[in-house]
């Protein structure tokens, strides 16, 4: 099911109240964006959000686990899962319709290419990529790691993508126009900025967690070749 992208129709009530993290057209992100940015995601509650933009965010979620529910038919998706069944370590988070546990980046790493790998899932036209496929895994790991709510889980999702799509919205179309992919290079934030909700983290731990990200956010539009392509939102998640 192809879902109508969730930031071209929905705005966090607070984003909105404070304006804007930065404005449209932003080309640089300097160390006080990402203390604006650290500072949405820990004040960020669902109490603050309408309930049109809660009930997107529920269906985004039904949808990411749907399709990845699909992708498990995939070969790319089948070579992650036998790397799961030869790594071992602390059964934290579960791969999705398979009943293996792994670790949560592992976990969340399997998941991301099982909702990305056939190119169902939803898009985001101010990200320029999936946010779904790289925000949901590392939430709902982490969120089994840490015995958290679907509320927990709700939140963090929609706090992922927001600030993935208000970044792609203040660079504009010159980073996709440059041959970069959002969902690699501003997915990564997007992960960091979910997992930073989920986990709790103050804003100077936030900050440093996305500046972690932020060093290490690649993607590449030139490589979208099938199994590359199922594979870019990969790199996000262990980051995030």
């Amino acid at each position: 099911m192809r879902l109508p992208r969730l930031n071209d129709e929905i705005r966090c009530h607070f984003c909105e109240r404070q304006k804007t993290i930065f404005p449209s057209g932003t080309q640089e992100v300097s160390n006080r964006d990402f203390s604006k940015i650290a500072a949405y995601i820990v004040q960020a509650d669902l109490s603050q959000m309408p309930s049109e933009m809660i009930e997107k965010g529920k269906m985004c979620i039904l949808d990411g686990i749907g399709c990845g529910l699909y992708g498990l038919e995939f070969e790319a998706t089948k070579f992650v899962l036998e790397l799961a069944n030869e790594w071992t370590g602390r059964p934290e988070a579960s791969i999705m319709g398979t009943g293996i546990k792994a670790p949560s980046a592992l976990a969340a790493r399997a998941n991301g290419v099982a909702v990305h790998v056939a190119d169902f899932d939803d898009t985001s036209a101010q990200l320029r990529g999936h946010p779904t496929a790289v925000v949901l895994p590392p939430a709902l790991a982490l969120c089994e790691r840490t015995f958290k709510t679907g509320r927990d889980l709700l939140l963090a999702y929609i706090v992922g993508v927001e600030v993935g799509a208000k970044l792609g919205k203040a660079m504009g179309w010159s980073h996709y126009g440059a041959g970069w992919h959002g969902t690699g290079t501003l997915g990564t934030i997007a992960a960091a900025s979910a997992s930073a909700k989920v986990l709790g983290l103050n804003e100077a731990k936030t900050a440093a967690t996305l500046g972690i990200a932020a060093s290490g956010a690649c993607g590449i539009r030139e490589n979208l070749a099938p199994w590359s392509r199922a594979f870019t939102q990969d790199r996000p998640l262990p980051r995030g």
